[in-house]
């Protein structure tokens, strides 16, 4: 190699010793996966490091080692690095390399455990004997779940028939929660299932003519009873059933329940409407262009 070696022996071999520690620490202190930009200079710095000792292979083989474990292509003369490399195969082919001994982290010690010696042994103390305590008496078996009591409300000997007809204006059904009324059957089975929660509502007995109340009953089998009236007409209407807002507790149920079918029919009114004026105005526009080319022609 074309590096001058240092002439006296012994300031050698404290080169070759410094250089030697710091590059077996950087090797144990430093995995490759820790490499930065910051840790590469300090590498850099390292590497160059090598031409103040003596070069000899045992120089060169920390070296190699350091270009095995980071390549330190770019850190050092390209032609310098070569010779080294081809140095290190040529020792390869003829001997076994020998690998750096890493440095270790030292491991913290842990104090030996104090020994302590007895010059009598203790003595635990007796247990204390517990009183003998009559057992618990066993637990009473467990009674039968009782099943919750239907509601009753029926009369005896109750004529069950409906005389009203399914849609009528003569007479109206009143909700026993809320006394809205319905003269429809359908509508009040509805109002009744939906504000009054009651599913599978069903009236059994409607005879207003004997009995101006009606009878019904759930899928859980409750009972229930409301009035019957005869409906009542606004002659400013036109005759026509005057419509009221269901009021609580059934009201608030019914309007919840009804306020996503009446957004959707809404939003598909508007664009049937909207569809309609589009229509509209293009068979506008259409009939102007057709009376404008017939102007021209004129």
């Amino acid at each position: 190699m074309n590096h001058s070696f240092p002439a006296n022996p012994s300031v050698e071999a404290q080169q070759d010793a410094a250089w030697k520690n710091l590059v077996l620490a950087f090797l144990s202190y430093h995995p490759p996966a820790t490499m930065n930009p910051w840790l590469r200079n300090a590498l850099g710095d390292l590497v160059q490091g090598f031409f103040a000792t003596s070069q000899d292979q045992t120089m060169q083989g920390l070296l190699n080692a350091l270009d095995a474990r980071y390549n330190v292509t770019g850190l050092i003369d390209g032609v310098s690095l070569a010779t080294i490399r081809n140095s290190a195969a040529n020792q390869a082919t003829t001997m076994p390399q020998q690998q750096p001994q890493l440095f270790h982290p030292p491991q913290p010690t842990q104090p030996a455990a104090l020994q302590y010696a007895f010059t009598n042994a203790p003595t635990m103390p007796p247990a204390p004997s517990l009183p003998n305590l009559p057992l618990p008496p066993p637990p009473r078996p467990p009674f039968a779940t009782q099943q919750p009591t239907r509601g009753r409300c029926f009369p005896p000997n109750l004529n069950r028939s409906v005389t009203i007809k399914w849609r009528q204006n003569d007479w109206a059904y009143v909700c026993d929660l809320c006394g809205h009324t319905h003269p429809d059957r359908g509508d009040f089975g509805r109002h009744m299932m939906i504000g009054a929660l009651r599913s599978g509502f069903k009236i059994v007995s409607a005879d207003p003519e004997n009995d101006r109340h009606w009878y019904a009953v759930d899928e859980a089998g409750n009972e229930y009873m409301g009035d019957i009236v005869a409906c009542t007409r606004n002659k400013e209407k036109g005759g026509k059933r005057v419509q009221v807002p269901h009021p609580p507790p059934c009201g608030p149920r019914i309007v919840a329940f009804e306020r996503p079918r009446r957004q959707r029919a809404r939003i598909a009114a508007e664009t049937k409407a909207n569809a309609a004026k589009s229509r509209k105005q293009k068979n506008e526009e259409t009939g102007k262009d057709k009376d404008h080319r017939e102007g021209a022609q004129e």
